[in-house]
């Protein structure tokens, strides 16, 4: 996507130049990545030792994990899906250690790699290009997070931005130092550095800051960042007592507005905030319950989130979305019973058993009934009732 529309991005930034800049714009080139340009960027990253086309075959290589890691991780939504997400596990560490061993060898020559470099090893992404080594996995998180302090001395924005969220939480090699924190990623957020801004936003929250931390967190919010948007919501809901804003009917109407605006961009708390509240309002139309189903399935898909997966199977078992899939509703609460810790399975138990008695009904009368089931069905709900038990 970002090779087919940097382009267009380009060539926007062109039009906007003169009058944003009030001069001409200047001259420039764009040259499309092709295969033969990523051949000469490899050519010149291993056979010229060319730091900078090095720091940017690791670049591609980590895109190209994150990529793969995102598909292996995800979580079937229904029976039939299962197949459709296996692929080779072993080919997102293989990238990653890709990406980790160029980005080390970038790292004394250029501080972007610095940084990256201190990344692979906070998040282990170097651990299997160093399989030889007997140092403990934890010493490659505080090895990588001195990096990144150096990196942010640099003045590396992202690094400035991560190393003071290590002030503000705490990490491997950093106590909490709130002071230290402040300053960090006061730096980054005037950089622009969304993340920074959201976390600068919860600092002041938590030291009852609370005019600062609605700044922050406003500016990371309409900056398009949609942790930033989810927890701004929250904030405007609790500002009822924080005197944020003067009215409270804008306030929660602004708080529905960051909220939705949240799960659209994917961010899985908001996406389940919002498709449970769908499902609650009894005067639902057709088109939000439908968005409820898509806000769970990529909650359950991407978050693993047993909490969706007992909200959907309910919807489905009760025929809150306009249909009845006792053979999904089953397989959702196997899958809760599965990853749920035990107060979510106690939530299950009686689900699972109320699902079998409406199952076991149905086959056991449907000679009976006026609604007699087709083969199919019959098949599906012995299919429901194998995964139930």
């Amino acid at each position: 996507m970002a090779e087919k529309s940097i382009k267009h991005i380009v060539g926007l930034v062109a039009q906007l130049y003169p009058s944003l800049q009030h001069s001409s714009v200047p001259a420039y080139q764009f040259v499309p990545f092709d295969s033969v340009v990523g051949r000469d960027l490899c050519y010149r990253a291993m056979m010229h030792n060319d730091h900078h086309a090095q720091y940017l075959v690791a670049m591609s290589l980590k895109a190209q994990a994150l990529m793969a890691q995102d598909q292996t991780s995800t979580q079937a939504v229904a029976p039939d899906e299962t197949h459709k997400l296996q692929m080779n596990q072993g080919e997102v560490p293989r990238l990653f250690a890709q990406a980790a061993y160029w980005f080390a060898l970038a790292a004394p020559f250029e501080h972007a790699a610095l940084y990256e470099h201190g990344v692979s090893l906070l998040h282990g992404y170097a651990d299997t290009a160093k399989k030889g080594d007997s140092v403990p996995k934890g010493q490659y998180k505080k090895e990588g997070e001195l990096l990144i302090a150096q990196a942010a001395k640099h003045g590396i924005v992202e690094a400035q931005a991560l190393l003071g969220y290590f002030y503000l939480v705490g990490s491997e090699a950093f106590s909490a130092d709130v002071e230290q924190a402040k300053l960090l990623l006061t730096q980054a957020a005037e950089a622009d550095n969304v993340e920074a801004m959201s976390n600068l936003g919860v600092l002041f929250y938590e030291s009852g800051e609370y005019h600062d931390a609605y700044m922050w967190m406003s500016k990371a919010a309409e900056s398009g960042y949609p942790q930033a948007q989810y927890h701004l919501a929250l904030l405007l809901v609790e500002g009822l007592s924080l005197s944020v804003a003067d009215n409270t009917d804008v306030q929660l109407e602004k708080s529905q507005i960051w909220m939705q605006e949240a799960a659209s961009q994917g961010q899985l708390d908001a996406m389940l905030h919002c498709a449970t509240t769908i499902l609650h309002h009894e005067h639902a139309t057709k088109a939000e319950l439908e968005q409820a189903e898509c806000y769970l399935h990529d909650v359950i898909k991407y978050g693993h989130n047993v909490t969706a997966m007992i909200e959907l199977s309910v919807a489905l078992a009760d025929g809150m979305l306009g249909r009845i899939d006792v053979v999904q509703s089953a397989y959702l609460l196997q899958q809760a019973k599965l990853h749920g810790n035990d107060i979510q399975r106690q939530v299950v138990a009686p689900l699972r058993q109320s699902l079998l008695m409406q199952i076991d009904s149905v086959i056991g009368n449907y000679k009976v009934t006026a609604l007699q089931p087709s083969e199919d069905e019959l098949a599906a709900l012995q299919q429901a009732k194998y995964m139930l038990r």
